[in-house]
């Protein structure tokens, strides 16, 4: 089974996961890691130090609200080491699965394409490696995947800072999105998100959120709702 959670920035994706989620509970990546380890890809010291490496940065302070210099040193050096170690491994993987996919990332590249060069990099990174992620963790029953940062999150990635956009090549991404079994979607009122966007710690992305909370929901609320309408055969839960 997978579970995915689906917010914007600040509304508590994270505090969430941690209320719900339990010990042989899996996060996409974690669960990419232990399927390398059972495929002996992967020793069992490197499979411990992966997982430390995953807890660590699953459950780390918010990035927008954490001015600790020394703990951003600390979680730039353990995704240093977990991309090192399982990028050979996701790209090898991503060329045997990424004709399976071939709808949805065409729509998704076409939408992608007006983000700014450094954003479609990142999104291109992300969407290759979680549809990886997604392909292994989609083909079992046994374990239970739950993820605050899944593909339907990606989604709303993939539009956060778009000031235009095709309503209908959106809808196309999202027919075409590898889905969850389960999906939580947290709204977060204006005033709730005002008090935590205060807490950011840089000052011009602080006056950028709280300006634009309004166009962040807009965003959300039509992923929301095209979601509802579509994804028949998913169970999806809105906290009010």
């Amino acid at each position: 089974m997978i579970v995915e959670i689906f917010g914007i920035p600040l509304s508590g994706k994270t505090t969430k996961k941690k209320l719900i989620r339990k010990d042989n509970y899996y996060s996409y990546k974690k669960f990419y890691i232990f399927n390398l380890y059972k495929k002996n890809k992967i020793n069992f010291l490197t499979l411990r130090l992966l997982y430390f490496c995953c807890q660590k940065i699953e459950f780390q302070k918010n990035i927008l609200t954490d001015d600790s210099f020394f703990e951003k040193k600390y979680y730039k050096v353990l995704n240093k080491i977990l991309s090192q170690v399982i990028t050979p491994y996701i790209n090898k993987d991503y060329d045997l699965i990424k004709n399976r996919y071939s709808n949805f990332l065409f729509y998704f590249n076409k939408m992608n394409k007006h983000n700014t060069y450094e954003r479609k990099k990142t999104l291109n990174n992300w969407i290759k490696s979680y549809l990886v992620f997604y392909s292994k963790a989609n083909t079992q029953k046994k374990y239970i995947i739950f993820d605050d940062e899944g593909l339907v999150q990606r989604t709303l990635s993939l539009i956060f800072y778009l000031n235009d956009f095709n309503k209908a090549d959106l809808k196309k991404v999202l027919k075409f999105l590898p889905k969850p079994n389960k999906l939580y979607c947290l709204n977060i009122e204006k005033k709730k998100f005002i008090l935590r966007a205060n807490k950011i710690v840089d000052k011009k992305k602080k006056n950028s959120f709280i300006k634009n909370y309004k166009n962040f929901h807009n965003k959300y609320d039509i992923i929301k709702k095209f979601i509802k309408l579509n994804f028949k055969n998913i169970k999806i839960y809105v906290n009010n």
